[in-house]
Order: C-alpha cells, then sequence, then structure tokens
C-alpha cells in the first residue's frame, strides 16, 4: 500500500518563505524540514500556496536589496 501524500502546513509555508528569503537553497530548505529534496520540490507542486510562498521570499529580498542600493 502506497504512503499518503501529505501537504504541506501552513507553518512549513511561512517557513518556505522566510528561508527562501534568506537565499538558502532547496536542497537546504528540505533539509531543515526534515525532507529529501525531491520529496520538498513534489510537495511545493502539489500544495496550493507553496510555490507563490518561495517566489515572494525570494522577490522580498530582491526588492529590499534594489532599494538599498538605489
Amino acid at each position: 500500500m502506497a504512503r499518503q501524500k501529505l501537504p504541506l502546513d501552513e507553518r512549513a509555508i511561512a517557513q518556505l518563505e522566510t528561508m527562501s528569503g534568506l537565499g538558502l537553497t532547496v536542497e537546504q530548505m528540505a533539509a531543515v524540514l526534515g525532507m529529501a529534496k525531491k520529496t520538498l520540490e513534489r510537495r511545493v507542486k502539489d500544495t496550493p500556496g507553496a510555490k507563490d510562498a518561495l517566489e515572494k521570499g525570494r522577490a522580498l529580498t530582491a526588492y529590499n536589496v534594489t532599494a538599498k542600493a538605489y
């Protein structure tokens, strides 16, 4: 019998946003969350809002860096 697919919960999604904003790689984020890189990639794909959180974290960091430079 196959394991049940578990989506990322709200806490994990918030952590993803923070970690991506800090510049962590997907592999590093997976380690913090206690899973393999491939598992995290699958869960991000299958969890509504997870991909958006990653993109938002990266975008906020890029904005902050740009704002300080100019």
